[in-house]
C-alpha cells in the first residue's frame, strides 16, 4: 500500500490505483517456446528462451514436487532455471486459463525470493531485483492437488513505470478516466486496462491514449 493508492506489477504489468479506479499497463509479449519443467528445485530446466520472451510451461506430469513458503505450499510444481546476465529488474508474469496457478521463485540454495498467486482473477506475477550471474529458480505451481496445466511464461527486463496523474471525473452516467504515460524503460507498452472497484473485469485502451470513458 502506498499513499492512497496501490501498486500492482504483475510481469511487464504495472499498475496505480487512485480512490477505485486503477490503470494498468501491458507490454509487448515475445513468441512461445513450449517446455516442461523439472520435477524439483534440484532437476530445473533451463528457459528454452532469452530473456525478454515467454514460452508455455506446463506442470500436469505425474509425482511432481510440492514448494512450500510462508504463503503456504503449492502442490504440482515444475521447476525452470536462468542465470541473470545484467543487474536489472527481472518481471515474471503466469497467464493460465481454467485452473488456478502458483508462481514461487527462489535463489540456488532454494531460499524463497517471491511468491504470488492467481487467487485475485488476474495474473500470478512478481518482480525480482538481479545481479549478474545471480540463479533464479522457477517453480509454476498449482493451489491445491487439482491445479495442474499448461501456462504462458513471460519474462521482461526493465518493467514500466506506475501510470501517473490518475484522475476521474463524473457525468451523468460515466465517468472520464485520464492518466499520463509512464516511463516503459524499453519495455514498450502497447495498451493500459481500467480495472473498476477492484473488479478483475477491466476496458482495455490501446496505447498510446491515455483517457478513456467508462459506461
Amino acid at each position: 500500500m502506498i499513499g492512497n493508492g496501490l501498486l500492482r506489477r504483475a510481469g511487464a504489468l504495472a499498475s496505480t490505483s487512485l480512490v477505485m479506479m486503477t490503470v494498468a499497463v501491458l507490454t509487448a509479449t515475445p513468441a512461445a517456446h513450449a517446455l516442461q519443467g523439472g520435477d524439483s528445485a534440484f532437476t530445473a530446466e533451463a528457459l528454452p528462451c532469452t530473456v525478454p520472451c515467454a514460452f508455455t510451461a506446463d506442470n500436469t506430469a505425474a509425482g511432481l514436487d510440492t514448494v512450500t513458503t510462508d504463503a503456504g505450499t503449492f502442490a504440482n510444481a515444475t521447476w525452470y532455471a536462468l542465470v541473470a546476465d545484467a543487474s536489472t529488474s527481472l518481471t515474471v508474469r503466469i497467464e493460465a486459463a481454467g485452473w488456478a496457478p502458483a508462481l514461487v521463485a527462489t535463489d540456488a540454495d532454494t531460499n524463497v525470493l517471491a511468491v504470488s498467486t492467481d487467487g485475485d482473477g488476474r495474473d500470478a506475477a512478481i518482480t525480482l531485483s538481479t545481479t549478474a550471474g545471480d540463479v533464479v529458480l522457477l517453480a509454476l505451481a498449482g493451489l491445491d492437488g487439482t491445479d495442474q496445466g499448461t501456462a504462458t511464461m513471460t519474462l521482461t527486463t526493465g518493467t514500466p513505470d506506475v501510470p501517473g496523474d490518475v484522475g476521474a471525473a463524473a457525468f451523468d452516467a460515466s465517468a472520464g478516466i485520464t492518466w499520463s504515460a509512464p516511463d516503459d524503460h524499453g519495455d514498450e507498452v502497447t495498451e493500459y486496462r481500467v480495472y473498476v472497484n477492484g473488479s478483475s473485469t477491466s476496458t482495455a485502451v490501446p496505447a498510446p491514449a491515455t483517457g478513456t470513458t467508462i459506461t
